[in-house]
């Protein structure tokens, strides 16, 4: 009997500061190294963002016009007496190549700042190797790393600066400085919008600008040649030809379907794409549009929501004859052999399930058709017309995503609740009422109501076979709610059938879904799983029949008996949800299993958020099998929903 309801419906570290080396004090309270990424609170354009960095980096900015006057010192002055005072505490010596580096910057105190951290770099290194407690960090990597040309220009100004008459004055100007950079990796500075004064870097072929939440790309110079925003919010990528691009990383974003197709006019020399982990759900759609963007050769998709179908490599191989590398992989002609065929194989397996349900239904059908003629005494030639008409096949139909989920059993479960003893007035009438009834059966009638069944009061003296007695007596059961991984999960939400307790709950229902393709379906499988909700199930109380009219209940029945038929009284049930439960689905994203696999899971119950039960522990757990695009098995000790 299946019951209705809910039916479709970074860790961190603790330290103590007391704790912390001397040695490690000194190095904070003398250490002046700017921050390279700085913390910024109301987000940056690119060219803000990149002059920040540069400032950081070389210790200036130039002038929006001409070069760096002599006369401005960078606040080098500063890092000089610190130099000084870091190497007479700890008594470090200069070499002579040093010494003589100290006391042209003492004639000429332009010298940027950036010489300066590489002196207290060197420094630090040293005295890490004096001191066994000091931590070393290297500094000047992380310094310079935004861009490749960043510390051999550090290096050609710190030269020029040094010489009495500076011969390259035009280093420190805006201009040569924009058109000099030819990479930069400016990431996770909060850079919010790419504004047109990027569009100065006529040399830039390489930029990257993962983990800022930018939302679209705009503005970008056209001499790029490879461009990597992970993890950016990229919803649109607006109109603007990107002739040199041969490589694009838009992985972990938003792109939907209608954003791809604007990728081969966009992007019309690609040769490698990874567009991975994005909202691109609809995988015909898909295959069309990367097939007209033939130079490309790499592609890494997986992680859409498209790539969770039956079949999905093979499919998309035999779409993408150009592609090479796909998902991470070499393709070879001997891998598309091998995935023809897999694809054939998951073609044959499908047709065999279908005509063998089919079969099924046939007999069914042919049945139900034999009692009904004779009942009716045949069809109508109406009748016979519309169950010859097939259902008319839908055109460029999209591949399905479905999932076949079955709740095997509950371990453990809680068992149902003692009923205090009745009081003792009662107790006498229930054995006045057991001696009339003795007294009743010798004239072979039996009156009053049966006898109350003796068990122990106390939990601790009650068995299984007690507890299975009572849930019998109370029509005790269990039942439990599934929510699929979607953003329609509430929408397919289903129940499982009701079943009496015991230790050992075995539920074995079978329910097939096909899961609705929404951009956060594959988020959703990794990160929130498969929600499960257990339900404990009492009879409810029927109304109270008002005066003067008689019980709906006896009305029906009557009425029922009346017409012949046999009325079986409906009782609502009252639920409680008792707990709840998460499975990891995590393995089902794979790349490797061809868009077909399946797994098993024990999960262990807890109490629902804000509730607390005891009796939920963790040997209370639930089996489950949970499979994606695979074929719903045939077993008679399941029960299909």
């Amino acid at each position: 009997m299946r019951m209705s309801h809910g039916r479709s419906s970074s860790s961190h570290r603790v330290g103590s500061k007391h704790n912390v080396s001397p040695n490690r004090k000194r190095r904070q309270l003398l250490s002046t190294t700017s921050n390279v990424n700085p913390k910024i609170e109301d987000g940056f354009t690119t060219t803000k963002a990149f002059w920040k960095l540069f400032k950081a980096s070389m210790g200036f900015l130039p002038p929006s016009s001409g070069h760096i006057p002599l006369s401005d010192d960078g606040g080098y002055a500063k890092f000089q007496a610190m130099v000084s005072q870091f190497r007479k505490q700890y008594g470090i010596r200069l070499d002579e190549n040093e010494e003589e580096k100290m006391s042209g910057d003492r004639e000429d105190p332009s010298r940027e700042e950036a010489d300066s951290k590489r002196m207290l770099a060197e420094f630090d290194k040293r005295l890490s190797e004096q001191d066994k407690e000091y931590e070393y960090t290297t500094q000047m990597e992380d310094t310079f790393n935004w861009s490749d040309e960043a510390q051999k220009l550090a290096d050609l100004i710190s030269t020029d600066l040094r010489l009495e008459e500076r011969r390259r004055p035009e280093l420190t100007t805006r201009l040569f400085i924009t058109n000099y950079f030819k990479t930069l990796r400016m990431k996770s500075m909060n850079i919010v919008r790419i504004d047109e004064g990027l569009s100065v870097f006529t040399s830039l072929h390489e930029l990257s600008l993962s983990g800022n939440p930018l939302g679209s790309l705009q503005s970008l110079p056209k001499t790029l040649v490879v461009l990597n925003v992970y993890n950016c919010h990229i919803r649109s990528i607006g109109s603007a030809v990107l002739p040199n691009l041969l490589h694009l990383g838009i992985g972990y974003n938003e792109v939907d379907d209608e954003v791809l197709s604007h990728f081969p006019n966009i992007f019309p020399s690609m040769l490698s794409l990874d567009i991975s982990y994005n909202y691109i759900c609809n995988f015909n759609k898909t295959m069309q549009t990367l097939s007209s963007m033939a130079k490309t050769t790499q592609l890494l998709l997986w992680g859409n929501p498209c790539t969770l179908i039956r079949g999905y490599t093979s499919h998309a191989l035999a779409a993408l004859q150009k592609v090479t590398r796909f998902d991470d992989n070499k393709i070879g002609a001997d891998d598309r052999d091998h995935f023809a065929e897999q694809l054939n194989a998951l073609k044959e397996e499908e047709k065999s399930a279908i005509l063998a349900e089919a079969e099924l239904e046939g007999k069914e059908h042919e049945t139900q058709e034999n009692s009904e003629e004779k009942e009716e005494g045949g069809k109508s030639e109406k009748e016979e017309v519309l169950t010859e008409e097939e259902p008319e096949v839908e055109e460029n139909k999209d591949h399905k995503t479905i999932f076949n989920i079955v709740i095997k059993n509950i371990t453990n479960p809680p068992p149902p609740k003692i009923p205090p003893p009745p009081p003792a007035s009662l107790e006498e009438e229930s054995s006045t009422d057991s001696t009339k009834s003795k007294k009743d059966k010798k004239g072979g009638k039996a009156k009053g109501k049966a006898p109350v069944p003796s068990r122990p009061s106390s939990p601790e003296d009650m068995t299984p076979e007690d507890y299975k007695n009572l849930a019998v007596e109370q029509d005790f059961r269990y039942f439990v709610r599934v929510i699929p991984p979607s953003e329609a999960a509430e929408h397919i939400a289903y129940t499982t059938k009701a079943v009496p307790w015991d230790t050992d709950v075995s539920i074995d229902d079978l329910t097939e879904l096909e899961i609705p393709r929404t951009g956060d379906l594959v988020p959703c499988i990794m990160f929130d799983g498969l929600k499960l909700e257990l339900w404990e199930s009492l009879p409810g109380d029927l109304p109270a029949p008002k005066d003067g009219e008689e019980d709906n209940g006896d009305a029906e029945k009557k009425q029922g008996e009346e017409d012949g038929e046999t009325v079986e009284e409906i009782i609502p049930r009252k639920d409680k949800l008792v707990a709840v439960a998460e499975v990891n689905l995590n393995e089902l994203v794979d790349a490797k299993s061809n868009g077909v696999k399946s797994i098993d899971k024990t999960c262990t119950w807890k109490p629902p958020l804000g509730t607390q039960n005891k009796k939920i522990s963790e040997d209370v757990v639930v089996s489950v099998s949970v499979g994606i695009n695979t074929i719903k098995p045939k077993d008679d000790n399941i029960e299909e929903v």
